[in-house]
């Protein structure tokens, strides 16, 4: 935050930028390692958690505050790496420089998608001076008119997204903030493979392609 004051003498002091809100995070976390042996080493997390923030649906209302998803939530979210190391298996020298020291490396990364924010207002509130307004969710109503897991959607010219699922606040009242926990983006995972080669120089010298 940053301080400032009104005045001389010992005037009013002034916060600005202070953290005025509050967070939670729960979670359930399990690590796995595999310690380096036989050119093998491992290691694996895994989390389960949830992480909420306080928002005020109403700026102007400070009972309206609610607790809802952080926009950086993933209730589930794995890590995983792989490294392998050829070793020497042969006593022929020649034969065994050139098959030992080569190094398979892999990175794996899943977790959930993010929350997306709820679609803005299609009509003039004039309520948050510029600011984004956004829909309610129309109870009973679908959010999808596809199972987004069916295999049989075309992105090019299927409509996904159900519009009845949501509705515009009324003249003079403040749409949602909430962000809602079937409401998220796709799972982004990353899946990286490296290959490599380790030369041996001397005791404490390597030198990798």
């Amino acid at each position: 935050p940053q301080f400032s004051t009104a005045g001389t003498g010992g005037g009013a002091l002034t916060v600005t930028g202070s953290p005025t809100g509050k967070t939670w995070y729960d979670s359930l976390q399990m690590k796995a390692t595999k310690r380096l042996s036989r050119g093998l080493q491992a290691s694996s997390s895994f989390t389960w958690s949830k992480a909420l923030v306080f928002t005020r649906q109403d700026i102007f209302n400070p009972d309206s505050s609610i607790k809802t998803l952080q926009s950086t939530d993933q209730p589930f979210f794995f890590n995983g790496s792989l490294v392998y190391e050829t070793q020497k298996w042969v006593s022929n020298k020649m034969l065994a420089w050139a098959t030992s020291g080569w190094q398979v490396s892999t990175f794996l990364q899943y977790g959930s998608g993010f929350p997306l924010t709820p679609p803005a207002v299609t009509s003039t509130n004039n309520l948050t001076q510029g600011q984004p307004n956004y829909q309610y969710r129309v109870a009973g109503q679908p959010l999808f008119l596809k199972d987004l897991n069916c295999h049989c959607i075309n992105p090019y010219s299927d409509q996904v997204l159900n519009p009845a699922a949501w509705a515009n606040p009324a003249n003079g009242v403040f749409g949602t903030a909430a962000l809602y926990n079937d409401f998220r983006a796709e799972r982004r995972p990353q899946e990286n493979l490296s290959l490599a080669r380790n030369f041996r120089i001397k005791e404490r010298m390597n030198m990798q392609t």
